[in-house]
C-alpha cells in the first residue's frame, strides 16, 4: 500500500510539471519555421507620402529613402520574438531636398512577431534609434514576397492616420526589405 501511495504522489507530480510546459511551447506553421533564423539585411528602399492640414493650411511631402553601407541583422525566434541590431545609411530625398545621406548608428529593436495570410506582423517597427522609431505605423505587417531557405523579401504598403501637435496627417508608405542567410 506504501509503494502505490508514492507511486501515485510521483505521478501527480510528474504530471504537473509536464502539463504546466506545454502552455510556453509554441507551434509554429511549416512558414514560420522557414523564418526562423538570423537574416542578414542586404538592401532596403521606400517611397511615401505625408499630407495633413494645420489650421486651414494644406500639408503635403513625399520622399524616397535607398539604404546604403547596410550592416544589420533580423533574427526571429522560435518562441515568436524578433530582434533587430545594425547600422546603415540612408540616401534620403524629400519634397525640395534631394540626396541628404543620413548616417543610422546603433538602431535597435525587439518584439513579438506572428505570420498569418501571407503577412508579418509585428509588435514593433525594424530599426528603432535611441528608442525613437525611424517609421512607425499603426499596422506594423509586410507582405511575404519571398521566402525560401536564403532570401526573404518583406514588402511594406502601409497608410497610417497620425495626429501629433496639432496637426492631423496622412503617411502612406511603400517599400521593401530584402534579407539572405
Amino acid at each position: 500500500m506504501k509503494t502505490i501511495k508514492i507511486l501515485v504522489l510521483a505521478f501527480v507530480i510528474i504530471s504537473t510539471y509536464s502539463c504546466s510546459d506545454d502552455g510556453d511551447s509554441v507551434t509554429l506553421s511549416e512558414e514560420e519555421k522557414m523564418l526562423v533564423s538570423a537574416w542578414k539585411l542586404e538592401s532596403f528602399q521606400y517611397t511615401g507620402t505625408t499630407t495633413g492640414n494645420f489650421e486651414g493650411i494644406d500639408l503635403s511631402s513625399s520622399y524616397e529613402g535607398i539604404g546604403q553601407d547596410v550592416d544589420a541583422v533580423l533574427t526571429f525566434k522560435d518562441n515568436r520574438t524578433f530582434n533587430f541590431e545594425g547600422s546603415y545609411d540612408v540616401l534620403l530625398s524629400v519634397t525640395g531636398f534631394d540626396g541628404m545621406l543620413i548616417p543610422v548608428e546603433n538602431a535597435s529593436s525587439s518584439g513579438d512577431w506572428y505570420i498569418e495570410g501571407g503577412y508579418l506582423y509585428t509588435s514593433d517597427a525594424f530599426g528603432q534609434v535611441d528608442n525613437q522609431m525611424v517609421q512607425n505605423p499603426e499596422d506594423s505587417r509586410m507582405r511575404i514576397q519571398e521566402n525560401t531557405e536564403n532570401r526573404l523579401v518583406l514588402v511594406i504598403d502601409q497608410e497610417s492616420e497620425i495626429s501629433e501637435n496639432g496637426v492631423d496627417y496622412v503617411v502612406k508608405l511603400s517599400g521593401q526589405y530584402i534579407l539572405t542567410k
